[in-house]
């Protein structure tokens, strides 16, 4: 077990050699914690509290995540690029399919971040981007083609993000354009991860049409790879189930 103290407060995890597991919770103050940063015990409690963070996971609990997210958004002003890894950690959490009231709270401290600190947007962007390609667990086929109600709102969630940033960052679009032709599947992924990735870059062109004719050149360009790259077998066997 390891506490790192703040005040009256504590972070406290647990770890347990036999089953890898990692317990969070969260009661500190973190801006305090944040300005104590320049001195070595500051340091230390710091980097325990990143360590913490990025072990536990999304075995976070809803309630801990959101009153992290609210004390990190009350010092927004003072996270430059000096807690990085601090901001890098949150942005690998899984949180799409969480609470309504986490949910808002997690794109409203996107929002904030990239707001006050343009050199967090691409990396903010790399991560939503990333979530284009579906959960990590086996893709299941979509039913006519269309995610389930539980994938499309997560969905919805993330272009709600990707949205505001288009408006509030001037330099967010030509980031988004790197990201997405940066983060398309390998030629050799599985289909549904294509699939997903696809749905997702043509959703971008309803809020942001003028970026219609790069993304649709990539996705013929993409999809001209995986058509190369796939056995001819393969190609005969779809054309005759088709036919």
């Amino acid at each position: 077990m390891s506490v790192v103290s703040s005040g009256r407060k504590s972070i406290i995890s647990f770890k347990s050699d036999k089953h890898k597991t990692v317990r969070f919770q969260l009661a500190y103050n973190l801006k305090n914690l944040f300005s104590d940063r320049l001195t070595e015990k500051g340091q230390k409690e710091y980097e325990e509290l990143v360590c913490t963070i990025r072990d536990a996971g999304q075995e976070i609990k809803d309630y801990d995540l959101l009153q992290l997210l609210k004390e990190a958004r009350g010092c927004i002003s003072i996270l430059d690029e000096n807690f990085r890894l601090f901001v890098q950690v949150l942005l690998i959490i899984k949180w799409t399919h969480r609470s309504e009231e986490l949910v808002q709270e997690y794109q409203g401290f996107l929002l904030d971040l990239c707001s006050a600190h343009n050199y967090y947007t691409k990396c903010t962007l790399e991560q939503l981007v990333l979530n284009f390609k579906g959960s990590d667990v086996e893709h299941a086929e979509w039913i006519d083609g269309k995610p389930s109600e539980d994938e499309e709102l997560c969905f919805s969630r993330i272009h709600n993000v990707i949205k505001v940033l288009l408006l509030v960052i001037p330099m967010s679009q030509d980031l988004l354009i790197s990201c997405v032709t940066n983060s398309f599947p390998y030629l050799k992924r599985k289909a549904q991860e294509h699939v997903s990735y696809i749905y997702n870059v043509l959703r971008i062109l309803q809020y942001k049409p003028d970026l219609r004719q790069i993304f649709l050149s990539l996705i013929v360009n993409k999809l001209i790879g995986v058509d190369v790259q796939s056995p001819r077998s393969e190609i005969q066997e779809e054309e005759t189930e088709v036919e």
